[in-house]
């Protein structure tokens, strides 16, 4: 298929938790059957300056580092740094920390499922889920965030 690049890593990271996400909350919701309910529809977006006015709940990649390398005669690597942030907000804060964790373990285990991302990467592997603080708007609305740092590799014979 040819070196894909950060940005096909990030759109097919895009495409794999937009045509995914939905069953999978459905999914959890169910399993969980504790009457806190995560949204279904989520609004993808690249890099946003801030979190602030947006549609929630919401799903933001961005590029961490990339790494094209040559690590032998006749093969080259690729590896990609991707983060993806799931926000949400909810007037109760314990209800919304458990949203998060329940966004954040659907983003790792679609990807986790689905590593070819439909043929441009290898593998992938979840590095590590970080949890923002939980803020209040002047509204008294909560606000929430989790990262899930992903790497994509993909390995090519030349």
């Amino acid at each position: 298929m040819g070196m894909t690049g950060i940005e096909a890593a990030m759109q097919a990271v895009e495409d794999t938790l937009s045509a995914n996400m939905e069953a999978k909350i459905t999914a959890l919701n169910a399993a969980y059957d504790d009457g806190i309910e995560c949204s279904t529809s989520l609004t993808y977006e690249w890099y946003k300056k801030n979190f602030a006015a947006q549609d929630y709940p919401i799903c933001v990649l961005d590029a961490a580092t990339s790494t094209p390398e040559e690590r032998y005669v006749g093969a080259m690597t690729e590896q990609h740094k991707i983060l993806v942030f799931v926000a949400d907000t909810d007037p109760d804060a314990k209800q919304l920390v458990k949203k998060i964790f329940r966004y954040a373990r659907a983003v790792r285990e679609i990807l986790s499922v689905n590593y070819d991302l439909g043929g441009v990467s290898h593998s992938i592997s979840i590095i590590s889920t970080e949890y923002s603080p939980t803020f209040t708007d002047k509204e008294r609305k909560h606000l929430k965030a989790a990262a899930v740092e992903v790497d994509v590799f993909k390995e090519e014979r030349t």
